[in-house]
């Protein structure tokens, strides 16, 4: 139907893993809409999941509509994350919002984009009963993994494809990310460019200059520009393993060992407190 909306009971649910000393356990954040407005909360890739760095990963995605139910129309339905909730902007992706990396070393160097980013979108949400009308839709096994902080939402499709504006809408739960943005100003916007950034600090010797310490501010006012936070009410702050020293440069002004431009990764190990002055 052109210009469909979504039931005011519609539920949009990701699910990850928390771990614990007993193992890990499943975990759901969902929220559900009320008169068209409702956001789910989920958190960034600056958020790490184990000891081991993994960032917070979920591994479900799913929209129940309630009383209402998915017909067959709907059997190849598909989601992508943007930045705006126009429902006639769903076929432009300039809108589409980057993510995290779900796997550093996939066994062969590489590393992985997690589903729901640049190079992965749109994710395919099956119904949960392929066979008859259902109100569930569910991608399971998903490795959905939140890079930049902020408010997003879902364009959604009931057959695969972007490019019909009367077929497309918005779900009508936003998704709020708790985290950093940044601009990617490095090497562009991509999945995972966040962890490419670079915040220089300078101090005066004895602290006898103008800047007397170096403070990591996301504010409107005063912050580093084209940084921001989404903030929840607890923030933790943590830092990775010292970098180690830079190679030599050629007369280009370029690295010569390119394996020193690699990052030590957060949760990758205990952090250097020798490092931090």
């Amino acid at each position: 139907v052109p210009g469909w909306q979504w039931p005011d009971d519609t539920r949009l649910s990701f699910r990850h893993q928390l771990f614990d000393d007993q193992g890990a356990v499943s975990a759901n954040v969902t929220a559900r809409s009320a008169n068209g407005a409702a956001e789910v909360v989920v958190m960034a890739s600056g958020c790490r999941e184990d000891s081991e760095g993994a960032p917070v990963m979920y591994d479900q995605l799913g929209i129940r509509i309630g009383e209402d139910e998915f017909s067959s129309q709907h059997d190849s339905a598909a989601v992508k994350l943007v930045s705006s909730d126009d429902r006639y902007q769903c076929f432009n992706d300039d809108h589409r919002v980057p993510g995290g990396i779900a796997v550093r070393d996939d066994g062969s160097g590489s590393v992985v984009a997690g589903d729901l980013g640049l190079a992965t979108q749109p994710l395919p949400l099956p119904r949960v009963d392929p066979s008859g009308d259902d109100d569930e839709l569910l991608a399971v096994s998903t490795k959905i993994v939140f890079m930049w902080g902020g408010v997003y939402y879902l364009c959604y499709t009931p057959d695969g494809t972007f490019g019909n504006k009367l077929k497309e809408s918005v779900v009508s739960v936003a998704v709020k990310v708790l985290g950093v943005r940044s601009p990617c100003a490095e090497g562009g916007v991509e999945d995972g460019c966040i962890e490419d950034e670079r915040w220089d600090c300078f101090f005066s010797y004895e602290a006898d200059g103008s800047v007397r310490n170096c403070i990591l501010s996301f504010k409107d006012d005063g912050g580093r520009p084209g940084w921001s936070v989404t903030a929840g009410d607890r923030s933790k702050l943590t830092w990775s393993d010292t970098f180690d020293a830079d190679a030599p440069l050629d007369a280009d002004g370029h690295l010569v060992d390119s394996d020193s431009l690699h990052p030590k990764y957060c949760g990758a190990g205990a952090p250097n407190t020798a490092a931090v002055f």
